[in-house]
């Protein structure tokens, strides 16, 4: 419910749903390692539960994520 709720309200505002075939999922995490959330090179996820609310990790907003679960995510959303 929340995924067709978000998808909707991406697709009314004209923005993409899908990662584009031009950027590669290993590019993608390699970008990911210097975002601001990152730890030791090391990229950390923030985890929605529903829309508008977080995962909190111990009083934290972010968590780390093998490399491989996010493969499978990014190639499930191509």
């Amino acid at each position: 419910e929340d995924l067709d709720a978000q998808e909707g309200l991406l697709i009314a505002a004209g923005l993409p749903t899908k990662i584009p075939n031009a950027i590669s999922n290993e590019d993608i995490i390699k970008v990911t390692a210097t975002d601001k959330k990152a730890v030791g090179g090391k990229a950390m996820y923030s985890l929605p539960v529903s829309i508008g609310k977080m995962h909190d990790f111990d009083g934290k907003y972010a968590t780390y994520v093998d490399d491989e679960v996010v493969m499978a995510a990014l190639q499930s959303s191509r």
